[in-house]
């Protein structure tokens, strides 16, 4: 009877496991791909900045999710066809964090903010 009683609660305890792991990844898979922490980010304004005689688009993300953002990239288009990219990583509720584009943009070049993709 013990083995039976064992063998039952053991079963409990993986069924029970299995069910918390995946609500885990559907609650994160939503978050990601129904909306998002994109839809809650908000660009607090945007520049371009000289920084070590180079041009750099500059601006602040704030999170108003209810919820911490891992990873956030700020989407930006340039004139003649180019895309630039900003990260902010692990960026807390109601935070808002200074962002700098990853590479330089030509001094008198155009810009105009695209998307923010997070997770």
């Amino acid at each position: 009877m013990k083995w039976t009683l064992g063998g039952i609660l053991a079963l409990l305890i993986v069924l029970g496991a299995r069910q918390a792991i995946q609500d885990s990844y559907t609650d994160t898979m939503d978050a990601v791909t129904k909306g998002g922490p994109a839809t809650c980010l908000e660009v607090r304004g945007s520049t371009t900045a000289e920084e070590g005689g180079r041009t750099y688009i500059i601006g602040n993300l704030r999170n108003n999710c209810n919820r911490a953002v891992g990873q956030a990239t700020v989407v930006f288009s340039v004139d003649r066809g180019g895309t630039m990219y900003a990260y902010v990583r692990d960026l807390k509720v109601g935070e808002t964090r200074r962002f700098k584009t990853m590479f330089p943009i030509s001094q008198n070049q155009t810009y105009r903010f695209e998307s923010i993709n997070a997770f």
